[in-house]
C-alpha cells in the first residue's frame, strides 16, 4: 500500500484511523484503544483526540489475538467490545449503535449484507475473558469464536464488507467514492 493503512487518506479531512475514532466517538463510545505496530508514528493530534488509549504491539509476528489480548487489557471495563479492522475503514456511529441494541442476543455480534458477515463485530465478556487468557495466538480469531454463540444483524448497508488490501481495493472502494 506504499503506506501503513490507518495513515490512508479517507477523505480531505480524515485518515482511515481519524475516521475509524470519529465514529465511535459519535456513536457515544470513550474507552478507545487502539494496537499499534511501532512503526506506525502517530500524529500528536489523533493521540490528544478523545483521549484514545494507544498500545504499541512489541510482538507483531505473534498475530492478530496477540493484539486484541494486548487490546483487550487496556480497556477499562470489559463487558462488550467492538474488534474493528483499520482495513474497513467504512464504519459508521448509526452501524455501531445498531449492534449495541443487540449486544446481549449472541455472543459475539455481526453485521451481514446480503447474508455475508462483515465488520466491525461485537463481541460479549465471555469472549472477552477467553481472549485475555490465551496463551498461544496460532489460531485465528474465527476459529476461537466457533463454540460461541454468534447473532448476524442484517444491515443495509455493504460497505460493512468492504476490506482496503491492495491499492486496487483503496482506489475502487475509497478514492472512487469521494469524488
Amino acid at each position: 500500500m506504499l503506506s501503513h493503512k490507518a495513515l490512508l487518506a479517507f477523505d480531505a479531512q480524515h485518515n482511515f484511523l481519524q475516521h475509524i475514532i470519529f465514529a465511535y466517538k459519535a456513536a457515544g463510545i470513550d474507552d478507545i484503544v487502539v494496537v499499534k505496530n511501532h512503526a506506525i508514528e502517530i500524529d500528536e493530534k489523533i493521540r490528544d483526540y478523545g483521549r484514545v488509549k494507544f498500545v504499541e504491539n512489541p510482538r507483531p509476528e505473534l498475530g492478530r489475538l496477540f493484539s486484541l489480548k494486548l487490546g483487550i487489557a487496556a480497556l477499562k471495563d470489559k463487558f462488550h467490545c467492538f474488534i474493528q479492522n483499520i482495513d474497513n475503514p467504512f464504519v459508521s456511529s448509526d452501524l455501531i449503535r445498531s449492534l449495541i441494541g443487540v449486544k446481549y442476543h449472541g455472543d459475539y455480534i455481526v453485521p451481514c449484507y446480503r447474508q455475508k458477515g462483515g465488520h466491525p463485530i461485537l463481541v460479549s465478556e465471555t469472549i472477552l475473558h477467553t481472549l485475555l487468557s490465551a496463551t498461544t495466538y496460532e489460531q485465528t480469531l474465527r476459529d476461537l469464536l466457533l463454540p460461541f454463540i454468534r447473532q448476524n444483524l442484517d444491515v443495509n448497508d455493504e460497505r460493512c464488507l468492504w476490506n482496503i488490501n491492495t491499492p486496487e481495493d483503496y482506489e475502487k472502494y475509497v478514492v472512487s467514492n469521494n469524488k
